[in-house]
């Protein structure tokens, strides 16, 4: 037994109290209740202990280091609806959408192209073969809880592109930027009409 449960397990009983079966002046038994306390406070007393420890996961480099690289695409930079515009104005960025199939093709942001999240490798670089990996990649999802935008970003890291963004979840942003995007393509146009 491993020594962070037995020093867990002493600490549980201690806070819990007597783990002797008892009865209570009713009648009734409130032994379950004691042992499943004793239960709850020796896993959390262990799992505290082990995180601590030496060879815990707080401090076990490897473990952090494998964590940090499958959720990177969660800690790129998440840019407002007039940052994302800057980019794709100003450094020729890229906006990429991950949702679906038949979201992408109800409607999407002006110039996005589609890109898949989940798919094998060698569809995505296919789909992104004619794009320079430093170039500025601003990537969008659905509103509210989707994260496919952060399965995607990590997937693009894999694949060696280096300057990527995530545009805030809000569908305010997403039409924001859209309506931002029109108006500079309805501006370019009127510059060039004689």
């Amino acid at each position: 037994m491993p020594p962070e449960f037995l020093t867990a397990l002493v600490i549980a009983t201690l806070v819990a109290g007597d783990p002797v079966i008892k009865r209570t002046s009713a009648g009734g038994s409130s032994w379950r209740f004691q042992i499943a306390g004793v239960l709850v406070l020796t896993a959390l007393a262990a799992g505290s202990i082990h995180l601590a420890s030496p060879e815990g996961f707080a401090r076990n480099q490897s473990a952090f280091a494998r964590m940090q690289r499958v959720h990177r695409g969660a800690l790129l930079p998440r840019l407002t609806t007039s940052q994302a515009f800057e980019l794709l104005r100003d450094r020729d960025g890229l906006l990429v959408d991950a949702r679906t199939h038949d979201s992408y093709e109800s409607w999407h942001v002006k110039d996005a192209i589609r890109v898949a999240a989940g798919v094998p490798q060698f569809i995505r670089l296919d789909m992104l073969k004619t794009t320079d990996r430093s170039r500025p990649i601003l990537i969008y999802c659905d509103s509210g809880s989707c994260s496919v935008d952060q399965l995607l970003a990590t997937e693009l890291l894999d694949d060696g592109f280096t300057n990527l963004y995530l545009l805030h979840r809000t569908t305010a942003s997403i039409n924001a930027l859209d309506v931002l995007l029109r108006q500079r393509d309805a501006a370019t146009r009127a510059r060039e009409e004689p």
